[in-house]
């Protein structure tokens, strides 16, 4: 039984950039992703924890944490299918990873950043001249 039980959860930088990299690949017309740029506070607030009136101030207001625990931003560079409109296929990524780093972390996604790094053409069916 772990009732009564306190402590943190960290989620380490890598993991939350391959949930968000696994993430892409739920999207059609995107063949690949380049997933960096993660800035926030990777601690997660614990669930039922009741605020300290003893606590110290942050020593580093300009810190990440604190108030914005488990919220982070995120930068994503993305090869899309030519002539899929860039800005839906976007949206797209976009909804799907801050869904999947919420649902399998717990973390926040208060901002994705996406840059489209190509566009890749698929290849299309040949016709056969002279085939009847």
């Amino acid at each position: 039984m772990t009732d009564g039980i306190r402590g943190t959860t960290t989620v380490a930088p890598r993991v939350l950039e391959k949930i968000a990299t696994r993430a892409t690949r739920d999207v059609p017309d995107v063949r690949g992703a380049r997933v960096g740029g993660l800035r926030g506070w990777f601690q997660l607030p614990e669930p039922n924890a009741n605020p300290n009136p003893n606590a110290q101030p942050d020593p580093d207001p300009e810190s990440d944490h604190g108030s914005d625990a488990g919220r982070v931003s995120l930068d994503i560079e993305l090869s899309v299918v030519y002539p899929t409109p860039v800005a839906a296929a976007s949206d797209a990524v976009r909804r799907a990873v801050i869904d999947q780093l919420l649902r399998y972390t717990g973390v926040t996604v208060s901002q994705v950043d996406i840059t489209i790094g190509e566009l890749v053409a698929e290849p299309t069916a040949r016709l056969q001249l002279g085939a009847r």
